[in-house]
């Protein structure tokens, strides 16, 4: 009899959500493993739903925080999403709800008798964060029914924490640190995406040290299709206009570094060289955002550039996209935590300019990579001297400029088949 795993993840089919790739792949690799899914979500009402990777269950979210995708399986439209409070309603339900607003959706999926008769069978209980309040979901199921409790931390609780009111009360973070610390001792395995990440943990929980392991995100399976003719970049075909794209969102809960130090420098340097930019920013963006691009954009036209925002397409498009860009823009805000778009940008080969921490783990795994061409933010002495920044952008805009073909260096250790095998000897090594 195949053993059964119950993998809690509330934004499961939600695809604008920058966790669904790595989960939709945790159920790639444990069908692969032989084991029969059954994933609890939330959606609109209460269901069942046949899949082929199994039994998907649909809990009903009192708080609505993720569109009804759930009418039609295979609906792509997340388009419309729940009314947000205004900031001192959702100030007070921060602060009330603890872990997080999806607590009470947590709490529901304890007391649904769908989730009750499939979860006496299974043998493993693992969710995905953030949300941190699946976790007290599957850690309860797991104390319940004796499976396994797995813990994959996307980002950091505590270390790096994205929630505002963790960083601002105290009370906060003490009411959580207790939460976690408790989820962390009945775990069986706590799965992080980076060294930076396991190093942190251990760091606080030292007790811990032999159940957390790396089991990062991977390189997608990709092929490219654009092919540059020689002895003609596609820069200079385009009457030397430079063609740049950033995928994702261009706000962070981590807000020390954001696009607008990036823009700001590039300005510079085409107003100097007389060079011609444009720069596409796709993904799903809010109001906020788009308004600082149509900013930026009137001082681009200035300089005969311009910004525009290109609405989300699926992953495939989206490399597609990528590969086709002269150059490509990334910043990253966290000194543990890798980006999801460095492995797409790694697999497209594009130059890449990067604006980072020294030693983060976004700078240690592009160092050893040509195409990325990385502004590196000290923590003790600010950022690069204004000489090295130029020196480093001039250096990506000839890269962007030149007639390279698209060649990516992958690190191994990022690729599918060897993050697989680690998953897998993970899974396999829980007695049950």
């Amino acid at each position: 009899m195949r053993n059964k795993i119950m993998f809690i993840c509330p934004f499961w089919n939600q695809k604008d959500h920058v966790g669904t790739i790595r989960a939709e792949r945790l159920v790639r690799w444990m069908m692969k493993l032989n084991l029969e899914v059954i994933i609890v979500t939330a959606g609109h009402k209460d269901a069942i739903q046949k899949t082929d990777f199994g039994n998907l269950i649909i809990i009903n979210d009192p708080l609505r925080i993720y569109p009804d995708v759930f009418g039609n399986i295979n609906s792509q439209d997340t388009s419309s999403s729940a009314r947000k409070p205004n900031k001192f309603r959702r100030w007070m339900a921060y602060f009330l709800l603890v872990p997080d607003l999806h607590i009470r959706w947590a709490k529901a999926v304890l007391k649904s008798n769908q989730v009750y008769e499939m979860a006496k069978a299974c043998n493993y209980f693992m969710a995905s964060s953030p949300p941190e309040s699946s976790f007290i979901a599957a850690c309860e199921l797991s104390l319940r029914y004796g499976g396994k409790f797995i813990m994959d931390m996307r980002d950091g609780w505590l270390d790096e924490p994205m929630k505002p009111l963790l960083k601002s009360i105290w009370l906060q973070r003490y009411r959580e640190k207790r939460i976690e610390k408790k989820l962390l001792n009945k775990a069986d395995t706590i799965c992080v995406t980076s060294e930076n990440w396991k190093d942190l943990m251990i760091n606080r929980y030292p007790d811990f040290k032999a159940k957390i392991h790396t089991i990062p995100n991977c390189y997608p399976e990709y092929s490219g299709s654009v092919q540059q003719q020689s002895g003609e970049s596609v820069s200079q075909k385009r009457n030397c206009v430079i063609q740049l794209l950033h995928a994702g969102r261009i706000t962070s809960s981590r807000p020390e570094r954001n696009i607008e130090y990036l823009l700001e420098r590039l300005l510079q340097y085409i107003g100097i060289h007389n060079l011609k930019i444009n720069i596409k920013f796709l993904g799903a963006l809010d109001s906020s955002e788009i308004e600082v691009i149509n900013t930026w954009n009137k001082r681009f036209n200035e300089r005969d550039g311009s910004l525009v925002h290109v609405k989300s397409v699926d992953r495939f498009e989206a490399l597609k996209m990528m590969e086709a860009a002269d150059g490509l823009l990334m910043v990253s805000n966290s000194y543990a935590s890798i980006p999801a778009k460095y492995y797409d940008y790694s697999v497209v080969g594009r130059p890449v300019l990067n604006l980072t921490i020294n030693n983060s783990a976004s700078a240690n795994v592009s160092s050893k990579q040509h195409h990325f061409y990385n502004l590196i933010e000290s923590d003790s002495s600010g950022l690069v001297t204004s000489d090295s920044q130029i020196e480093i952008i001039e250096s990506f805009i000839n890269h962007c400029r030149s007639n390279d073909q698209n060649e990516s260096f992958l690190n191994p250790d990022y690729t599918e088949n060897v993050v697989f095998n680690r998953f897998g000897n993970l899974i396999n090594s829980l007695e049950i």
